[in-house]
């Protein structure tokens, strides 16, 4: 019995020894997927053994990131754009261990960077740059220019690139295409658009009066008018340049691609007298009504561009939004106390036309 306990007992220890003779004392490396880079970056993942303790990683740089997922320490490089390579170095601990260093290599940048790759021009904006970092010497070309839409210069370090669009913005888009090629690396492109003006934009400016039906009586006549943007694309400040109105405009609302002049406007108080702007007009055909009430109903206009003589008209009607009642007659009305108490006739037409060069 005494012999079988000492036998025993000596198993044991040799099984101990054993274990601990297979005890890791250091972080190991298994495999990995690269440690190597190039300027572009990308992802890499290595696998460690620490015996089955918990591991963590952590990088010397911050461009090169860490993950761990159980043994696998994951690894994203980001892009690079310096001139020299560089290095980081990522330790990977576990409790009780000696730690791994695993040294990650990224190389220069090599090829061109171009931002931004598209340029959106407008009449106030006509010169617009792109910022380039390149390892070498480049080209840059216009492989698409219709008719010289667009023109370039390269700065003196060669950093920037600034692009001008030679005309002002038309009824159609036009597009370029510039190239950039490096001495090493792939071609960039970059596109160039010069939007279409919108029909809003087209609109602002001075009209002639072109045509109007004017009452006997009225005081005033309508020889021009001036559109400015009031709430930009969706409404207009319209004055009318003769001197018993210009200090009052009305608003012309832009709506569906029509100018649209409700009824029912205030127009100011000069300190002694108001400024109405209202319609007169049947209701289902019969009578004559003041449609002095806001809204209840309105003249539109959809401009006709000319493309041969380079102009736009508006000619405006009723637009049938009063549901049987008729904007007939735009009225101009001098008030004595209050809004809508007429007593001065300053302008009262049956048509109004208008006429401009674009």
């Amino acid at each position: 019995m005494k012999h079988y306990l000492l036998f025993l007992l000596a198993s044991l220890a040799l099984l101990t020894g054993c274990e601990k003779d297979d005890d890791p004392t250091s972080v190991s490396l298994r495999s990995i997927t690269r440690e190597k880079f190039d300027y572009k970056g990308g992802l890499a993942s290595a696998i460690v053994d620490a015996g089955g303790r918990d591991v963590t990683a952590e990088s010397s740089e911050s461009w090169c990131r860490t993950a761990v997922i159980g043994s696998t320490v994951n690894f994203n490089v980001l892009a690079y754009t310096g001139s020299e390579e560089r290095s980081a170095t990522v330790t990977v601990k576990a409790e009780g261990l000696k730690p791994l260093l695993i040294n990650v290599v990224q190389d220069k940048f090599r090829g061109l960077v171009v931002v931004p790759s598209t340029l959106i021009f407008s009449d106030t904006d006509r010169t617009l740059s792109v910022a380039v970092t390149c390892s070498g010497v480049y080209d840059v070309k216009l492989t698409e220019n219709p008719n010289n839409a667009f023109s370039f210069s390269k700065s003196e370090d060669g950093a920037s690139v600034s692009f001008t669009s030679n005309k002002a913005s038309s009824r159609v888009e036009v597009k370029g295409r510039a190239e950039f090629t490096p001495e090493e690396g792939d071609p960039v492109i970059v596109t160039l658009i010069q939007p279409k003006k919108s029909t809003y934009d087209f609109l602002l400016g001075t009209w002639n009066v072109t045509k109007t039906d004017i009452f006997a009586g009225s005081i005033q006549n309508l020889s021009s008018v001036t559109f400015s943007a009031k709430e930009n694309q969706y409404s207009y400040k319209v004055t009318i340049n003769d001197p018993a109105l210009k200090d009052y405009p009305f608003t012309a609302e832009f709506a569906d691609g029509k100018v649209v002049i409700q009824t029912g406007q205030e127009l100011g108080f000069s300190g002694t007298k108001f400024y109405t702007l209202h319609f007169n007009g049947p209701n289902n055909g019969q009578g004559n009504y003041i449609w002095s009430q806001a809204g209840v109903v309105a003249w539109a206009a959809e401009p006709v561009f000319d493309e041969n003589a380079g102009t736009i008209q508006l000619v405006f009607s009723d637009n049938g939004q009063g549901n049987g009642r008729e904007a007939k007659t735009l009225c101009f009305w001098e008030n004595n106390d209050r809004y809508w108490s007429f007593t001065g006739q300053l302008c009262l037409t049956n048509a109004l036309e208008l006429s401009k060069n674009y």
